[in-house]
């Protein structure tokens, strides 16, 4: 079998799991952020529009929550795609 990790997959999917959980609970502008531009890929511009939020508010928050994802959902650990 090569190229399936069946761990790391079942990692991943615990890890998303707790992101939305996390999100859910974070500030409601702050999770259509990070969805708009994580599952729909919308540029920082486009969600500006979208939101009518400011662009560079939407990349300092969007980097935030990032942070605060990374230390306290996942250890510090990096999620690989």
């Amino acid at each position: 079998m090569h190229g399936i990790d069946i761990e790391s997959d079942f990692i991943r999917k615990e890890n998303i799991d707790e992101i939305w959980n996390y999100l859910k609970d974070a500030n409601t502008d702050m999770a259509r952020i990070f969805y708009l531009h994580f599952i729909l890929d919308m540029t920082f511009k486009d969600i500006s529009k979208e939101l009518n939020i400011n662009e560079s508010t939407i990349k300092s928050s969007l980097y935030r929550m990032i942070i605060k994802i990374k230390n306290n959902i996942i250890g510090g650990e990096i999620i690989e795609k």
